[in-house]
């Protein structure tokens, strides 16, 4: 027994929701966090769905925004229907997010599991700029009202600052993966360090329950 519905497909009672690439609120290619949200939403609601699937595909992670809010949908659905997640190569830092707020998470042999933590890149072009003959000057109200511009210096409170959001987001980054998977403050602080595991590695540190075929 199998039908479609917009971005999920059931077979014999499973929803399976696909969460292929980069992860990415608005984009044209990848997935979005919100489509994943809807579906999981519309799997929990479906009364002939048992319980539902979702397969990451060479998932490296992504954007930040929305995957705390897919999440949150996630561990809701495993409080009232089984959810599980399959990671088939991939499924590493925002995509793991998610993955984590399952009931059991599986793998194949070369699955690459976790990345967790946050990063983000600040470019200082400015001495390109004067290179090229140009000077920048920013007009803002506050100091951190704009962040990086090109031509712009980058400043010593702007790298603290975008460090302090950094902090945040892997803050609430590993409150996820310690509640979903049931870790200690000392357990999770000891594996997020932004490194991924291969495999049954995973699985030795708990960040998946057991590798296996899809099937």
């Amino acid at each position: 027994d199998r039908y479609s519905r917009e971005n999920y497909t059931v077979v014999n009672g499973i929803g399976i929701i696909p969460v292929k690439g980069i992860l990415r609120k608005n984009s044209y290619w990848g997935t979005s966090p919100v489509d994943v949200r809807v579906a999981v939403r519309a799997c929990l609601a479906d009364p002939n769905i048992l319980g539902t699937l979702l397969y990451f595909q060479d998932c490296p992670g992504g954007s930040i925004n929305g995957i705390a809010d897919a999440a949150a949908d996630i561990a809701i659905h495993n409080s009232q229907k089984p959810i599980y997640a399959y990671n088939e190569d991939g499924c590493e830092s925002a995509g793991y997010w998610m993955a984590s707020q399952c009931r059991k998470v599986f793998s194949n042999s070369t699955g690459l599991t976790g990345s967790i933590g946050a990063v983000t890149a600040l470019v200082d072009s400015s001495e390109a700029a004067k290179k090229s003959g140009y000077k920048v000057h920013l007009i803002k109200s506050g100091e951190f009202k704009v962040g990086n511009v090109d031509g712009v210096p980058i400043s010593k409170s702007l790298i603290e600052n975008v460090q302090s959001q950094v902090e945040n987001i892997a803050a609430q980054f590993k409150a996820a993966v310690a509640k979903g998977r049931k870790f200690s403050s000392e357990k999770i602080d000891a594996i997020a360090d932004g490194r991924s595991y291969i495999g049954l590695e995973a699985k030795a540190v708990g960040l998946i329950d057991d590798v296996c075929s899809l099937e």
